[in-house]
């Protein structure tokens, strides 16, 4: 008959479970901070905007000032945090501090997840676009160099929000006109 393998202690049992407790609460802590992390810059079209007209106004900007972008203070980073370190400290704990380690994870959590959160700012500029007909409209947009005052916008509404773009030449090419082939390419080698 072989021997049984050895059994763990109840000690040792429980100490493994804190261990477990306290990584997937750092690894749902750290999940929920990134995905509360907003993307500022340029984004791809979704696929149910294809198709759908946007209004462009043409207008020039004549000031801007600073501003930061931020998530608010919303209380997710507060919650989240809260909940993690209520869980790492119940899981840390041992013996009768259990309920004093929880309430002081919560508590440090909270702030710590709070603090994490308000961290999260990102630089843009109120825009004062004059448009031709003689509005004038302030638009915040998120970037980290100014559009030059008196450069000529064109301001682009999609779905009650505006996005200003300098105006320039069209970003593609003309067609060539009729009956025009483009010559061969040079042969290889040469």
């Amino acid at each position: 008959m072989t021997p049984s393998p050895p059994v763990p202690s109840r000690a040792a049992r429980s100490n493994a479970a804190r261990k477990a407790l306290l990584v997937l609460s750092l690894v749902a802590v750290s999940g929920s901070v990134a995905a509360c992390a907003e993307d500022y810059g340029p984004r791809p079209y979704p696929m149910y905007a294809a198709g759908v007209p946007a209004r462009v106004q043409h207008g020039v900007i004549i000031g801007a000032r600073p501003i930061e972008f931020g998530p608010g203070n919303n209380g997710t980073g507060a919650v989240v945090g809260g909940v993690a370190g209520g869980l790492a400290g119940n899981a840390l704990a041992g013996g009768r501090d259990r309920g004093l380690a929880t309430i002081a994870g919560v508590v440090g959590g909270a702030l710590i997840g709070n603090a994490v959160q308000g961290d999260q700012r990102h630089p843009g500029f109120a825009y004062m676009v004059q448009f031709r007909d003689g509005r004038t409209l302030e638009i915040p947009q998120p970037g980290v160099q100014p559009i030059p005052q008196g450069t000529p916008v064109n301001v682009i509404w999609e779905g009650g929000r505006a996005r200003i773009e300098p105006a320039g030449p069209p970003h593609y090419a003309p067609p060539p006109p009729p009956g025009y082939y483009p010559p061969p390419p040079p042969p290889p080698g040469r």
